[in-house]
């Protein structure tokens, strides 16, 4: 105990201004040093002594960003810049690159190598020899950047709702860069919301460079943890061939499982298959089944796509016909640009000036040019709004852009 003693205040550790710093000897035989070899520390039977200490934080997968493809942190103090377990040399060399943080200006550069059951290192010990048989050695796991598993307990679980909850706040108020940095950190808990959302991020350029592979690799990753969203967004990527090979049965796949999980826009595209044949086979009452429950729910495009597959059957009565209008005016109201035109049609019809110019208007600021030719006839006749001849031919011309 006194040479620790000592040793500490000759290294420096265990005074005031050095609390956090721990020295541990770990004994080993004269003959062992004079030949550079050390007992293995994974051997049961070498004379090591085992110490168990609580640490302050939880154990993560080691995170190396990408400054290339993601915006840098302002705080970037990393003391480990680059961690590796797999490399393969290529003639006795290895290539590596890394990004530097924000203090370093030099590097310490640790290589361990392993050939058959000897371990070559860089430091003052050569090599050393397993002690354990080929039987009784460890599997060493393979990390891979997305692909790790981090058990989290339920302490850990509710952590990372809490941290996801106030980053979605930032999310929804498209303030991308001050939830870009918890995203990443619950990624590396294999957390698939976070998942989610950076794959999101990949795909659509916030803060992240745009990046179709990188956005199917998180979205896949995410999907494979029954995240519906994921499922859902991974999917429209495959059915619309973003980033892949447009793959529709494949998108079918994703979407029943989104749907299973009562995922309304997974619903409706799944409806959308089966409607037009796109994966799934042609199949008008599994369509049917999927928008009712969509339209339900209150989707825009499920409520006016219902309401088409109403208006085609061959039933003419009042209660259908009111059906119908009452499901293209919830989508109306909720910015669906074929129900706000359908609107547009019915209002015409009934002589509701009002509707027509409320509808169209709406219709116009989505940038859809049919909103802009109906608005243009309401200020050129003044259908639910004062003439203005001048203000019509501007939206004429704009219309026929």
């Amino acid at each position: 105990m006194n040479a620790v003693r000592r040793a500490n205040d000759e290294l420096g550790f265990c005074r005031n201004d050095h609390p956090d710093h721990l020295a541990c000897f770990v004994p080993f035989n004269a003959a062992d040093s004079i030949s550079g070899i050390i007992p293995d520390f994974s051997n049961t039977s070498s004379a090591q002594r085992y110490t168990s200490l609580q640490g302050y934080s939880e154990s993560k997968q080691f995170y190396s960003p990408d400054y290339s493809r993601m915006k840098p942190d302002d705080k970037d103090y990393r003391r480990t810049l680059f961690w590796n377990p797999q490399v393969n040399s290529t003639d006795g060399k290895i290539e590596v690159e890394f990004y530097n943080n924000k203090e370093c200006e030099s590097f310490i550069v640790d290589v361990v190598g392993v050939w058959g059951n000897t371990i070559f290192s860089n430091n003052v010990t050569e090599t050393r020899e397993y002690a354990q048989s080929l039987e009784n050695k460890k599997q060493v796991p393979v990390v891979a950047e997305y692909s790790r598993r981090t058990v989290c307990d339920s302490a850990l679980m509710a952590r990372c709702n809490t941290d996801f909850e106030k980053a979605e706040e930032f999310y929804k108020k498209q303030r991308y860069s001050k939830c870009i940095n918890t995203y990443i950190e619950l990624v590396q808990y294999n957390y698939p919301p976070a998942l989610y959302r950076i794959g999101c991020c990949y795909k659509n350029g916030f803060v992240l460079n745009k990046d179709y592979f990188h956005a199917l690799e998180f979205l896949k990753q995410a999907a494979d943890s029954c995240y519906a969203p994921a499922q859902y967004e991974y999917a429209m990527m495959l059915l619309n061939g973003e980033g892949t090979e447009a793959s529709p049965a494949t998108a079918v796949h994703w979407l029943e499982k989104a749907a299973e999980q009562e995922h309304v826009d997974a619903q409706t595209e799944l409806a959308k298959c089966y409607l037009y044949g796109n994966g799934a086979p042609f199949d008008l009452a599994i369509a049917d089944s999927l928008l009712r429950k969509a339209s339900i729910a209150g989707h825009p495009e499920a409520l006016y796509l219902y309401a088409m597959r109403m208006q085609r059957l061959e039933i003419r009565n009042d209660n259908i016909l009111g059906s119908v209008i009452d499901c293209v005016s919830r989508s109306a109201d909720k910015g669906h640009a074929d129900a706000l035109d359908y609107m547009i049609q019915y209002c015409r019809s009934t002589g509701d000036g009002e509707n027509i110019y409320k509808n169209a208007l709406k219709l116009h600021r989505q940038g859809d040019k049919r909103g802009t030719k109906a608005l243009a006839d309401c200020y050129l006749n003044g259908i639910g709004v004062k003439r203005d001849k001048s203000l019509a031919k501007d939206l004429y011309r704009e219309a026929g852009e």
